[in-house]
């Protein structure tokens, strides 16, 4: 082990533990395959002031909660501290648009990616067609990462005050 990975090792043991001691969580573990795979340092939010682009840690809506559960994306055991990690893809007065035809997602008229008409298990997809606004207090969640992010290609806007935590990526698979 090198010192820049020692010492990197030590600053993440020392982080670990203040969080453990003022029973904050600090450091989050993504699996899924929406963003890398890996460790992410939660890092402070000031006035709750987002930009395109931070990932997020977020409680979703009820609504698709259930949907992850009926569609086996979660364990039904899990719904009350469900959170998903995500990118911000537009928030408060941005415009985004799904187009039927060809399902190009747009956000303020740029090309962001596609969506998918079904998912991993061959389920139809609940796809957010047409033009919308992002009202204000909501954001859009929205990964360039993997074309299969259950995300708001398929679950519409969120409450910002549902995000828990702004995070950066610490150790992540390349």
């Amino acid at each position: 082990m090198t010192e820049k990975q020692r010492t990197g090792a030590v600053i993440v043991f020392i982080l670990f533990v203040a969080a453990l001691l003022n029973n904050t969580c600090i450091i989050y573990l993504n699996v899924s395959g929406s963003l890398p795979r890996g460790l992410y340092l939660r890092i402070p939010i000031y006035r709750e002031c987002f930009r395109q682009g931070d990932i997020v840690v977020y409680e979703p809506t009820e609504e698709v909660k259930s949907m992850a559960v009926k569609r086996k994306y979660s364990a039904p055991d899990g719904l009350s501290s469900m959170t998903f990690m995500k990118p911000i893809g537009a928030l408060s007065g941005d415009s985004y648009t799904l187009s039927a035809k060809t399902l190009v997602l747009n956000i303020n008229g740029r090309f962001v990616g596609k969506a998918e008409r079904f998912d991993s298990y061959g389920q139809e997809l609940p796809l957010m067609i047409g033009n919308h606004t992002v009202k204000n207090g909501e954001f859009l969640p929205i990964s360039t990462y993997a074309v299969n992010s259950f995300d708001g290609r398929y679950t519409g806007t969120v409450p910002i005050q549902n995000i828990k935590a702004r995070v950066i990526p610490l150790v992540v698979e390349c």
